[in-house]
């Protein structure tokens, strides 16, 4: 038999934008359009959310599950109308075959899944079969998984810090913490391997209080080590899809910034558009409880996302960080240059101050000077470091 995985791509956004009454009527058009698809075929059921399972009972050859998930992604590609709305939504596949890829349910489920993060990751919108290299990959991040909860536990975990200064005066004005995972056996971790496991697995909750405490710590020593006279140097600490969802953020980050007797004007918290447009009522909710509390909000890769004034000017947010793959070269090229004076623009219009990431050169650096950018990030100033070296650094810097 054969059993198709599947995920609805940008359902959410639909969702949260339009209210869940549109949200249910586009997933019950969506359940019609699969029970047409598979007809006597199969099964179809929805696991919760967005996310569906077609069970092919008959199948006799991979293909058949093959051609049923080009079918199925035929059937959503056209759209759908609802209650005045034109909705686009795509999905994403993973297939299984059974006793091919083992016979126990929990496992079948969870190599779907994998297959189907898969097909996502791939640019969505497409299927992908389970593999043995699937299989590996899955082992690896089982094991993975193991030592990421005991470097949770350990003193594995190090933050290192890349400045954030002032494109005109050249002055400092933050930090940007990032995490570091020194494993005993494998060495340094990319963070693109572990943060997407932590924040599927839920870790990335305690993780995210560990980074954030760590680093008003080593704030609160940097200020005793470095010579008066100068502005405070904020701390910028980024903030995951679940850490903006638990209920007991606001208060946690009250406790924790008393605790360090750091005023929380220093402290700016960097969240991504989509992790707002999740639930984009409860992010604006808890973004305006962090702004009564005096924490800095900044809305980090901006233009990844939906970019769109008609959601921007509600959040409470003071800067926007322009994603990097918009700054990198873009003195020598025409389109970035067009899409990063689009979001300027945008930026300027709701009087916001404008943080450009990825400044690697010179020319990088003339070009944010020239389009009105507050403030630079990246490799023209230096590499994200540890905070023994970053003092140094800004010790260097105030003497030169």
């Amino acid at each position: 038999l054969g059993l198709l995985f599947l995920d609805l791509d940008n359902f959410k956004l639909a969702n949260d934008s339009l209210g869940h009454a549109i949200g249910d009527s586009l997933l019950r058009a969506v359940s019609e359009r699969l029970l047409a698809c598979v007809s006597s075929e199969g099964s179809v059921a929805r696991l919760g959310g967005d996310e569906f399972a077609i069970l092919l009972p008959t199948l006799v050859e991979a293909g058949e599950a093959g051609e049923m998930a080009s079918r199925v992604i035929a059937a959503l590609e056209p759209g759908f109308s609802i209650d005045g709305h034109f909705l686009q939504i795509g999905v994403s596949i993973g297939v299984i075959l059974c006793p091919n890829d083992g016979t126990d349910p929990d496992q079948l489920l969870r190599k779907a899944d994998l297959a189907m993060y898969h097909a996502k990751a791939q640019g969505r919108n497409t299927y992908r079969f389970f593999t043995e290299r699937l299989r590996t990959e899955l082992l690896e991040r089982t094991a993975l998984l193991a030592d990421l909860k005991q470097a949770a536990l350990g003193e594995q975990f190090m933050l290192h810090y890349q400045p954030i200064v002032a494109t005109r005066s050249g002055e400092v004005h933050a930090v940007e913490a990032l995490l570091r995972w020194r494993h005993p056996q494998r060495g340094m971790i990319n963070p693109d391997t572990f943060i997407p496991l932590a924040e599927r697995t839920g870790l990335i909750v305690p993780i995210g209080q560990w980074v954030i405490d760590r680093a008003l710590t080593e704030l609160s020593e940097l200020d005793g080590q470095l010579p008066g006279g100068r502005p405070p140097l904020r701390l910028s600490v980024n903030l995951s899809l679940a850490q903006l969802s638990d209920p007991s953020l606001v208060d946690w980050l009250e406790t924790s910034l008393r605790a360090h007797d750091l005023s929380p004007h220093r402290l700016e918290l960097e969240l991504t558009e989509t992790a707002l447009l999740h639930d984009l009522e409860h992010g604006i909710e808890i973004m305006r409880r962090l702004k009564s509390l005096g924490v800095g909000l900044v809305i980090d890769d901006f233009g990844t996302g939906h970019s769109s004034l008609s959601y921007l000017k509600r959040f409470p947010v003071e800067k926007l960080k322009i994603d990097r793959s918009f700054v990198i070269g873009v003195a020598s090229d025409r389109d970035s240059a067009a899409i990063c004076r689009a979001v300027i623009g945008m930026g300027r219009s709701l009087g916001l101050l404008l943080v450009a990431e990825g400044v690697e050169n010179d020319a990088d650096l003339s070009f944010v000077r020239e389009q009105g950018f507050d403030f630079a990030q990246g490799y023209h100033y230096a590499a994200a470091m540890p905070a023994w070296e970053l003092r140094d650094w800004l010790l260097r810097r105030w003497v030169s």
